[in-house]
């Protein structure tokens, strides 16, 4: 497996698109409700996914396949990997599909697009150049993140303070990434004013902040799958030594970041709003970037597959057979 993605680029493409659509073809086998409602933009266009329906498994498959190529182009932008593979982001979809409980087209889902750009945009941000465009730009899109899922709101302080491990943070880049921030909220604002919805929306929203409700934990396994991602966070915490270990200080500040926020974001997990089983996607992220980041530079291949063979049985078994 590890040697596909080691050969010629354009076939590698192919083989991971191939891949993202062999671990998400279980979506065409399970019952999905509507999708959990947690963002402003669902809720907006009355977005709910419900229905046997296949085209949005579909769309889900390409998002899927959008955010690989995000991640890798990431890692190689920055680079976060001294090997020129696509390995990287295959750990992402990987580690999703161990939950196959969670909606093909959560809002959960759809965030991690933007942060994800938000990501690329602060890491770029080292450019001075293009400094104060990509500050405005991480703020604006992590924006966008939390009107798709308000759990997303908890990376929105994270991102400025912890950018402090990538460069120094100014007075002139705190206004700029508020710039950003505030720019999706004035025009929501704006929308709901015009539309006579400024009010009513606010109660809406309000109910949507519920803290400390675990339901999930009590079926479908999931305190055995919140507990394998979790595994799979300590494993990195274990070897942050071996991952970051990076003679350009850029790139190990980058490196340092992406732990910082997969510490974060178990944080979040338990403190987003009436907490499910799909709120994992926040730790998932980090995890499986960091996931496919370790993997590239185990020097044994045979570990590095078994370790990748093991997780894929695991998803298996979840998707097919404990459910």
């Amino acid at each position: 497996m590890l040697q596909l993605f080691r050969n010629n680029r354009i076939q590698n493409h192919l083989y991971v698109f191939i891949y993202v659509i062999l671990l998400r073809l279980f979506t065409f086998f399970w019952d999905y409700g509507s999708v959990s409602t947690g963002g402003i933009i669902y809720d907006i266009f009355g977005l709910t996914f419900d229905g046997d329906k296949g085209w949005y498994r579909l769309l889900s498959i390409g998002l899927i396949y959008y955010q690989v190529i995000l991640i890798n182009r990431l890692a190689e932008l920055n680079n976060l990997t001294f090997a020129n593979t696509l390995l990287p982001g295959i750990w992402y979809p990987l580690v999703l599909s161990l939950i196959p409980e969670i909606h093909p087209l959560s809002p959960l889902l759809v965030g991690n697009t933007f942060v994800l750009i938000a990501l690329a945009q602060l890491f770029q941000s080292i450019h001075r150049n293009q400094r104060s465009k990509r500050i405005f730009n991480t703020g604006f899109n992590l924006m966008v993140a939390v009107f798709c899922d308000l759990s997303f709101l908890y990376f929105v302080p994270f991102f400025i303070i912890a950018a402090n491990a990538i460069i120094l943070v100014r007075v002139r880049d705190i206004v700029l990434y508020l710039m950003g921030v505030l720019a999706p909220i004035y025009f929501l604002m704006a929308y709901w004013k015009i539309t006579d919805q400024f009010m009513d929306s606010f109660r809406q929203l309000g109910l949507k902040f519920r803290l400390f409700e675990y339901d999930f934990i009590y079926g479908n396994y999931g305190i055995i799958k919140a507990g394998l991602v979790a595994l799979l966070a300590l494993m990195l915490l274990l070897v942050v030594n071996r991952v970051v270990t990076r003679t350009n200080i850029f790139v190990r500040n980058k490196l340092t970041f992406l732990f910082y926020m997969m510490v974060w974001s178990a944080v979040v997990f338990g403190l987003s709003f009436h907490t499910q089983l799909a709120d994992l996607q926040l730790v998932i992220l980090p995890v499986g970037i960091l996931m496919g980041l370790y993997i590239v530079i185990i020097k044994r291949v045979q570990i590095a597959e078994s370790i990748h063979f093991f997780m894929l049985i695991l998803a298996i078994l979840f998707q097919y057979f404990l459910n």
